[in-house]
C-alpha cells in the first residue's frame, strides 16, 4: 500500500524571550481596562508559553483541573488524561488570575472566560492574538508568515532541550518527558 503525499509542515517560529514578553505586555494592554480580558489573555498566553501545553488544552481546563499538584489536563490530544506539574511563579500567575476571575462572578466552570463570562471559543483567541502580533510588530516575523499561537509550544520544547544536559541519554530521555 502506498503512502499519500508528503505534508510539508512549516518550520515553527521560535520567540525569543523579548518576543514573549512584548505579547504578555500588549495582552495586559488589551481593552476593556479593569475587566477580565486583560489579565486572562496574559495568563493564557503566559501559560502556554511556560508550560507548552496546547491551546485547545488550555482552553477546556476547567477552574478545578487547577491542583495544588499542578494542571489535570483532561482533553489532550489524543485523549488521554495527565497532571501537568507548573513552576511556582506560573502557579503564582494562576492564582492572580483565579482571584480576578473569582471577582468577575460567573457559572461557567470553563477556567479562562470571556468578559460576558463564557468559555472562550479557539476562534476568539487566535483573533485576539492576530491583534496583538501587529501591536507587537511581529506580523511577518518568520520569513514573511505570521508566528502562531502553536509556536509557543514549540518555543517552549526547544528552550527545554536547550537546558537538558548534553549527552544523548538525557535528551532521548528528556524527548520522551516532552512528548508525555
Amino acid at each position: 500500500m502506498r503512502a499519500g503525499p508528503r505534508v510539508r509542515r512549516r518550520a515553527p517560529y521560535i520567540y525569543k524571550s523579548h518576543d514573549i514578553v512584548r505579547l504578555l505586555r500588549a495582552a495586559t494592554a488589551l481593552e476593556p481596562a479593569g475587566s477580565i480580558r486583560p489579565i486572562m489573555y496574559t495568563t493564557l498566553f503566559g501559560l502556554l508559553a511556560a508550560t507548552g501545553i496546547r491551546i485547545a488544552e488550555a482552553l477546556t481546563l476547567q477552574v478545578d483541573d487547577v491542583t495544588s499538584d499542578g494542571l489535570v489536563i483532561r482533553e489532550s490530544k489524543f485523549h488521554k488524561s495527565r497532571l501537568l506539574p507548573v513552576h511556582t511563579t506560573t502557579r503564582q500567575a494562576l492564582d492572580g488570575y483565579l482571584i480576578a476571575r473569582r471577582r468577575a462572578a460567573v457559572a461557567d466552570h470553563a477556567l479562562f472566560i470571556s468578559v460576558a463570562g463564557k468559555s472562550l471559543p479557539h476562534a476568539t483567541v487566535r483573533n485576539v492574538f492576530l491583534g496583538l502580533l501587529d501591536r507587537t510588530k511581529l506580523r511577518g516575523a518568520h520569513a514573511g508568515r505570521d508566528p502562531r499561537i502553536h509556536d509557543l509550544r514549540h518555543t517552549f520544547a526547544v528552550r527545554s532541550l536547550d537546558q537538558c544536559r548534553h549527552d544523548s541519554n538525557a535528551i532521548a530521555r528528556h524527548l520522551v518527558a516532552l512528548s508525555t
